[in-house]
C-alpha cells in the first residue's frame, strides 16, 4: 500500500516536472502567448511557485517571467491574484537561483507601468531587493540592480523610493565592482535614477557616483560607455551646479573623445552630454572649446544623419550664442556647411528648426560673423526656401525669420543681400530687413566720403595759407643778407616740421578718401546694375508710404542723382512711351498740315 502511494507521488512529480518543462519549450515563442492566456496558466503555475522541488519552483518562476514580460495583461493578472508576494517572499531565502528566479519577475512586472510598480512597492520589495545589492553573487546583484532600474525609470516618485530605501550608496559601490555586468546594471540603474529631478541627480553627486562614472567613459566596453554617457547627459542637464560638479570630476576632455566612438549610440549620448554642459554658461562652453571639443562636434554633424544629430547642432549654437570670440570659433571649425546640410537635407523639422536658431546665433554678433555665414553657399537663400516651404510648421518658420532678421540686421556684404531683394518669392518682412541694411550702409558711405573731401579742402586751404605767410615774410626782409639769411633758416625749419606733416595729412587724407570713394562708386554702381535701384522703387509701390521700407527706399534714393533715380522708377518705361506716342501724334498732325 505504502509502495503505492510512493509511486502515486513519485508519478505527481513527475508530472510537474513534465508540465513545466514542456511549458517551458513553448513560451520561449511569443506566437503561443494568446494559447498560454486561453488556458489560464497563470492560475495554473501560481501553486508550482511555491513547489517543494526547487527545480520546479525555478521552472514556474521562469515561465511565469516570460509570460509577463510579454504581456502587461498577463502581469495584472500576476497581481490580481496576489502572486507578488510569493516573489517577495523568496528573495531572502533559498538558493541563488531560487532568489534570481523572483528577483526576475518582479522585474518583468513593474517594467510595464507605474501602477504595477507600486503594486509591487506596496508589498516591501525594496527593503529586500537593497539586500541583494550586498549579496556575494554577481549574478544576483546583477539582477537587483536591473529590478531597480525598472522601477526607477516610471518617475520620480518611484525613483525617491528607490533612495529612501538608502539604495543609492550601495548601487555607487556596485559602479566599481570587478564583474562587468554588474557595472552595465548599476550605471543603468543610476542613469534611471538621475533623469528625473535635479534633487534625485544631487543625490547622486552627493554618493561620490560622478567620479566612477567619468572613469567609465575610458572603459572598452561599449554597453558600460553608452550607460555613462547617458547618465552623465542625466545628470548635467538639471542645473549649473550639476554641470560644474561634472565638470570638476573631469569628465573634459574624456566625453570629447566619445564623439570619435565607433559606437553610434555612444557618440549620440556624448554629443547629447556636451550639449547639456554647454548650455548652462560662458565658462564651461570656453572650457568644452579649449580641450578642442568644436572639431569633433562638426565632425559629428557632418557625419550624423536624423535626429541623432540634433545635439551637435545645438552645442554649436550654445557655444556661438556667448560671445563673438566663441562665435568666431565655431566659424573657424568649418560648421556652417554642415548646417546648411542638415537644414536643407534632413527630413525632421526639428533638426531643421536646431540649424535654423544655430545659423542665427553664429551669424548675430558683428559684420563679419554675418558676412561668414551669409556668404556661404547661398545660406540666406536657403534660410528663406526652407521658412516658405508649404509644410513648414510655426516653429520652424519663426526659427527660421528670427535667424534671418539676426544675420542680415548685421550683414552689409551686398552680394549676400542682393539674391533675397530680387526674388519675387522672398517674404516682404525679410525684404524690409534686406532694404534697411542698404538704407544704413550707402547713406553713411556717401557721408564718409563727404566728410573726407571736406577735410582734404580745408587741408589744402590751410597749406596754401601757410605758403603764402611765408612768401610774405621773404619779401618784407629782403635787402638784408643776414635777416635774409636767418629768414630762410627759420623758412627751412618751418618747411621741414610743418610741409612733412602736411604734406603726410593731406596724403592721407586724399589716399583716404580715394578708398573710400572707390568703395562707395563700386557700391553703388553695383546696386544700379544688379536692378537694386529699380527694385526699390516698385517695393515702394507695394507698402504704405509712412511704413518702414518706404522710408527705407527713401534713404537710399538720396544716395543717387535724381535723374538716376527718375530713370530707374518703374513709371519711367509708360512716361517714355508716352511722351513717344505724342511725339508720333504731333508729327502726324503737321504732315497733315
Amino acid at each position: 500500500m505504502s509502495l503505492t502511494i510512493e509511486q502515486a507521488f513519485s508519478e505527481f512529480q513527475q508530472a510537474r516536472l513534465e508540465f513545466v518543462q514542456e511549458a517551458s519549450k513553448f513560451v520561449r515563442d511569443p506566437v503561443n502567448l494568446e494559447a498560454f492566456k486561453a488556458a489560464q496558466s497563470v492560475q495554473l503555475l501560481k501553486p508550482l511557485i511555491s513547489d517543494p522541488v526547487p527545480t520546479i519552483r525555478v521552472s514556474a518562476s521562469s515561465i511565469l517571467t516570460q509570460l509577463t514580460d510579454m504581456s502587461e495583461d498577463v502581469a495584472n493578472a500576476v497581481v490580481e491574484i496576489n502572486m507578488i508576494p510569493l516573489f517577495v517572499s523568496r528573495l531572502s531565502e533559498g538558493t541563488v537561483a531560487n532568489r534570481k528566479s523572483a528577483v526576475n519577475a518582479l522585474n518583468s512586472i513593474v517594467r510595464h507601468s507605474p501602477e504595477l510598480a507600486n503594486s509591487v512597492f506596496d508589498c516591501d520589495a525594496l527593503p529586500a531587493l537593497v539586500a541583494l545589492l550586498q549579496d556575494e553573487d554577481a549574478s544576483l546583484r546583477e539582477a537587483s540592480l536591473n529590478m531597480l532600474e525598472s522601477f526607477a525609470s516610471h518617475n520620480a516618485e518611484l525613483a525617491t523610493h528607490v533612495t529612501d530605501e538608502a539604495a543609492l550608496p550601495h548601487i555607487v559601490t556596485c559602479l566599481s565592482a570587478p564583474e562587468l555586468n554588474v557595472k552595465r546594471a548599476a550605471t543603468a540603474a543610476v542613469t534611471q535614477i538621475a533623469k528625473h529631478t535635479a534633487d534625485l541627480a544631487q543625490l547622486v553627486s552627493d554618493a561620490n557616483g560622478i567620479v566612477p562614472l567619468v572613469r567609465s567613459l575610458s572603459h572598452s566596453d561599449t554597453t558600460l560607455k553608452e550607460h555613462a554617457t547617458e547618465c552623465l547627459a542625466n545628470i548635467s542637464r538639471h542645473s549649473i551646479d550639476l554641470a560644474e560638479q561634472v565638470d570638476e570630476a573631469q569628465i573634459l576632455p574624456a566625453i570629447v573623445f566619445c564623439l570619435r566612438d565607433l559606437n553610434p549610440v555612444v557618440r549620440k549620448n556624448a554629443a547629447t552630454c556636451i550639449r547639456e554642459i554647454s548650455k548652462h554658461s560662458l565658462e564651461l562652453s570656453k572650457k568644452i572649446v579649449d580641450c578642442g571639443g568644436l572639431p569633433g562636434i562638426v565632425t559629428f554633424v557632418n557625419d550624423t544623419v536624423g535626429l541623432d544629430c540634433i545635439s551637435g547642432i545645438m552645442t554649436l549654437g550654445y557655444i556661438a550664442a556667448y560671445s563673438e570670440t566663441l562665435a568666431w570659433l565655431v566659424l573657424s571649425s568649418k560648421a556652417v556647411l554642415p548646417l546648411l546640410h542638415a537644414l536643407v537635407a534632413e527630413p525632421e523639422e526639428s533638426v531643421k528648426s536646431a540649424a535654423a536658431w544655430t545659423l542665427g546665433q553664429i551669424g548675430r554678433h558683428s559684420t563679419e560673423h554675418a558676412r561668414q555665414v551669409a556668404s556661404e553657399d547661398l545660406c540666406l537663400v536657403k534660410l528663406v526656401a526652407v521658412m516658405m516651404h508649404e509644410q513648414a510648421s510655426d516653429d520652424l518658420f519663426d526659427k527660421c525669420q528670427t535667424a534671418l532678421k539676426g544675420i542680415i540686421s548685421k550683414c552689409i556684404f551686398f552680394p549676400a543681400l542682393e539674391p533675397l531683394l530680387m526674388a519675387d518669392d522672398t517674404p516682404m518682412e525679410v525684404v524690409r530687413y534686406v532694404v534697411e541694411q542698404y538704407a544704413k550702409k550707402l547713406p553713411n558711405e556717401k557721408q564718409t566720403v563727404d566728410r573726407i573731401r571736406a577735410q582734404l579742402e580745408r587741408e589744402k586751404d590751410r597749406q596754401r595759407e601757410m605758403e603764402a605767410q611765408e612768401r610774405e615774410g621773404s619779401a618784407t626782409k629782403k635787402g638784408k643778407k643776414q635777416a635774409q639769411s636767418a629768414s630762410q633758416s627759420r623758412a627751412g625749419e618751418r618747411s621741414a616740421s610743418a610741409s612733412p606733416s602736411s604734406m603726410k595729412s593731406s596724403s592721407a587724407s586724399h589716399d583716404l578718401s580715394s578708398i573710400s570713394l572707390a568703395q562707395y562708386q563700386t557700391e553703388t554702381r553695383r546696386f544700379l546694375q544688379c536692378g537694386g535701384l529699380q527694385r526699390v522703387q516698385y517695393l515702394k509701390t507695394l507698402v504704405e508710404p509712412s511704413s518702414k521700407l518706404a522710408l527705407a527706399v527713401d534713404k537710399i534714393l538720396t544716395c543717387f542723382p535724381e535723374e538716376i533715380v527718375r530713370q530707374t522708377h518703374p513709371d519711367y518705361e509708360k512716361e517714355i512711351l508716352k511722351k513717344v506716342e505724342q511725339f508720333k501724334g504731333d508729327v502726324e498732325e503737321e504732315n497733315s498740315r
